[in-house]
């Protein structure tokens, strides 16, 4: 299959290009911000596991001491960590940072109580999860030992899911970010972006691309929150599990609502409108009772994900399907958003594959890392953004394109008057009552000009024929029509107040051209004949019926014109005769 993707047409070369510059600014910004954040961040101390001593007494009275330092314990087992501190450093550190996940714990240095997240804070109803602590040491406790009890509050519960460090008390927020600052710099820059981009998309909802933007932009933010609190980084912004929990979990059962809104925004097919409305309100639903269930202690948000899994499952299978259906109409936009969808919904189902083996079944499981889901999801985002920013392209482009043909069409090219449509157009400004005249203007020495000099001299005398219309009835200033309705005919309507000067405005347009005869490229004859018909607010009548009225006193004026002049002879026969007098004249 040939994809037009790799011959885009101007429209998307544009889209290409932002793409192309959009990687490579936020490719140099992360690298100059990784080098300057790397190299501001003073040693650890190390990784104080190695020296650390974990005995765990189990809730059927069992007592065991784990090597392995990265104990998983039952519900309601017991932890007690032993760490040791240096008697002397290299520089002064202030904190001992650790991660646990679903416990809570007591840290104290000889009976003194130094930092605690206890059961009063953990309630059993209450859903939390990863604790990052940085726990302050006091001054004369080095050489000595702190000591962290920790109890499970759930199965599963982990220890030490980072490595525990000595860290100088200025830099422990930089601790959440071990190992995910790219994440984090990446994820706060668009959380910004996004935030601000808001308020202008909320201003213009009323305009369709702009509604879809701010439902792309709503999904966005909910997939940025959601991924910090996936990769830890909650913690940054408050150190409360409990509420770090709530925020990514709830981000996660809001994130299908604003996506599906988008979709259903674009959606120009009946039956899939139906299906995106219909998975919409459930999607609404569901995480409305996951909220209410939170806060009632019914249950958890995490106990309504598998609700949210399997109808995501479903969804995105009929998603997928409705993309790759209609190969043979897609659109470049499709190709990448079915792509970037496909490769998004296989490293989402192996996440939740891993999900369920671990939590369901116990299978410790570590072949799919958190960061190859994260950059899953990621191509997702990225790929709805890029095919939104398709689109706005391709309907500013079509808006263009639109105006350009009603220009085409409302426009006359030659003169840059109106045309005769555009003239019946602007003519439905005019009231039926209104006080109005119309002039058609009809050009006598055009045939002349165009038989002695050809076409391209004749056009030359329209031009300079609509040049002195327009600037002695100036539409532009008035509100005064002046189009083009024909070969050498013009059409002027003027307002009341200009009806008393009509006269005067004639005469003007007639020395102007007068002027003109003669001269090169312009015939002998360069005269106009006019028509009028005043438009009577007491007897008012049709536009069109002012037009013919007009046409026909032009013409009479013209036949008369004729006779006076050239013994009604055409204008070809009057070439001829001019001919024979200047031959007669030279003899």
């Amino acid at each position: 299959m040939k994809l037009s993707f790799w011959h885009p047409r101007p429209n998307e070369r544009w889209a290409l290009r932002m793409v192309f510059v959009f990687s490579v600014v936020v490719a140099v910004l992360l690298a100059a911000d990784v080098f300057i954040f790397k190299n501001g961040m003073e040693p650890r101390g190390g990784d104080l596991r190695p020296q650390t001593h974990v005995v765990i007494y189990h809730r059927d009275g069992e007592v065991t001491q784990d090597d392995s330092l990265t104990p998983v314990l039952m519900r309601g087992d017991r932890a007690v960590v032993t760490v040791p501190l240096p008697r002397e450093l290299s520089r002064l550190q202030g904190v001992l940072a650790f991660t646990a996940e679903h416990v809570c714990f007591r840290a104290s240095w000889e009976g003194r109580v130094l930092d605690r997240y206890g059961m009063g804070d953990v309630a059993p109803y209450k859903l939390f999860g990863a604790v990052r602590r940085t726990v302050p040491i006091p001054e004369n406790a080095w050489g000595g030992e702190i000591t962290i009890d920790m109890t499970a509050m759930q199965d599963g519960a982990h220890v030490f899911l980072a490595p525990m460090y000595l860290m100088d008390a200025k830099t422990s927020w930089q601790y959440p970010l071990e190992n995910n600052v790219l994440c984090f710099l990446l994820f706060l820059s668009a959380l910004v972006v996004l935030v601000a981009a808001l308020f202008p998309l909320a201003l213009g909802s009323h305009i369709p691309f702009l509604r879809r933007g701010l439902a792309l932009a709503l999904f966005s933010i909910a997939f940025i929150v959601w991924m910090m609190g996936y990769q830890g980084l909650m913690p940054l912004f408050s150190p409360d599990p409990y509420l770090n929990a709530c925020v990514e979990y709830g981000a996660l059962l809001l994130l299908p609502i604003p996506f599906i809104t988008y979709l259903l925004l674009v959606e120009v097919d009946a039956g899939c409108a139906l299906f995106y409305s219909t998975s919409r309100v459930w999607f609404i639903g569901l995480f409305l009772f996951a909220a209410f269930s939170q806060v009632t202690g019914l249950c958890t948000l995490k106990a309504v994900l598998p609700y949210l899994h399997a109808t995501l499952l479903a969804f995105v299978i009929v998603l997928v399907w409705h993309k790759f259906h209609p190969l043979h109409k897609e659109e470049p936009w499709n190709i990448l958003f079915r792509y970037g969808l496909t490769a998004t919904f296989a490293a989402a189902l192996l996440g939740m594959f891993q999900y369920y083996l671990f939590n369901v079944f116990k299978i410790p499981v570590s072949f799919i890392a958190n960061r190859f889901i994260a950059s899953g999801l990621l191509i997702l985002l990225l790929t709805i953004i890029f095919t939104y920013i398709y689109r706005l392209l391709g309907q500013l482009a079509q808006a263009q394109e639109s105006r350009l043909y009603k220009r085409m069409a409302l426009q006359d090219m030659l003169t840059g008057l109106l045309s005769r449509a555009g003239c019946f157009d602007a003519a439905k400004n005019l009231a039926f009552d209104a006080h109005y005249a119309v002039l058609f203007f009809d050009v006598n020495g055009l045939k002349e000009a165009n038989d002695l000099f050809g076409h391209a001299e004749g056009d030359k005398l329209l031009k300079a024929t609509a040049e002195i219309i327009g600037d002695i009835f100036s539409p532009a200033t008035t509100g005064t029509i002046c189009a083009r309705v024909g070969g050498d005919e013009f059409v002027v309507v003027v307002r009341a107040e200009k009806i008393p000067y009509l006269p005067q405005l004639i005469k003007a347009v007639r020395d102007e051209l007068h002027r003109l005869a003669g001269q090169d490229g312009f015939p002998e004859d360069t005269s106009i004949s006019c028509g009028i018909s005043e438009n009577d607010p007491a007897n008012p009548k049709a536009f069109e019926e002012h037009i013919k009225i007009a046409d026909d006193r032009m013409y009479a004026e013209k036949n008369r014109y004729k006779r006076e002049k050239y013994g009604g002879r055409r204008a070809s026969d009057r070439i001829f005769l001019r001919e024979e007098q200047r031959k007669d004249s030279d003899k």
